[in-house]
């Protein structure tokens, strides 16, 4: 199993470079809500369903976000702002690993 430091990296790598269909509308559905990937970390990934993607994306500002994605209509089916609570989610040491990583330029 990986650690959460891995797991972070890995996500954030995928979603930065990943030739992958998944990966390539991802970040443009991402880009259509002004969020710019490639100053982005992807703190939680999961699939949820044969046609939902949940995560966890961290802005390059510091502003956190909870989202449900359709991978088929690239549209996002819930946009929830967490930054104000996110220490309190079930998901605090992902989004801190992703806050920490975004501090040291990654």
């Amino acid at each position: 199993m990986r650690s959460v430091t891995d797991r972070v990296g890995h996500l954030t790598l995928l979603l930065r470079t990943s030739d992958e269909p998944l990966w390539r509308s991802l970040r443009d559905a991402l880009g259509a809500q002004g969020v710019d990937a490639t100053r982005s970390q992807l703190a939680a990934s999961s699939e949820e369903g044969d046609d939902s993607e949940f995560g966890i994306v961290v802005m390059e500002t510091g502003a956190v976000v909870q989202f449900l994605w359709e991978p088929s209509s690239s549209s996002f089916v819930d946009w929830v702002p967490m930054t104000d609570w996110w220490q309190a989610s079930p998901y605090s040491s992902k989004v801190g690993e992703a806050l920490r990583r975004l501090s040291e330029g990654a």
